[in-house]
């Protein structure tokens, strides 16, 4: 990285699929207490995208897991040992 400083030659870039992004942005806000906001999804998903991500997070709302509102969802606290599984639950395949 330092001997690319000079040259700017500062290493690789990865280049996304949409779905790919789709799933980051799904793992990495579900992995903060804010959770995922639906305004998080506008710059890689469209209204399928939500419509797709609220009917796979059903089971997991039901038994609450997953906290829905008006903004998006979240993973409470005391199941965020299990956020794995959960978040990879939701994912698009």
């Amino acid at each position: 990285y330092l001997a690319g400083l000079a040259t700017g030659d500062y290493g690789e870039t990865e280049h996304l699929s949409e779905r790919d992004r789709i799933n980051e942005t799904v793992m990495t806000s579900l992995r903060t207490a804010k959770g995922l906001r639906w305004s998080d999804l506008s710059g890689v998903g469209n209204a399928r995208t939500v419509d797709s991500l609220r009917d796979a997070a059903r089971r997991f709302i039901a038994v609450g897991m997953i906290i829905e509102d008006r903004q998006g969802l979240k993973i409470p606290s005391r199941y965020f040992l299990m956020s794995d599984h959960i978040i990879a639950s939701l994912f698009v395949l």
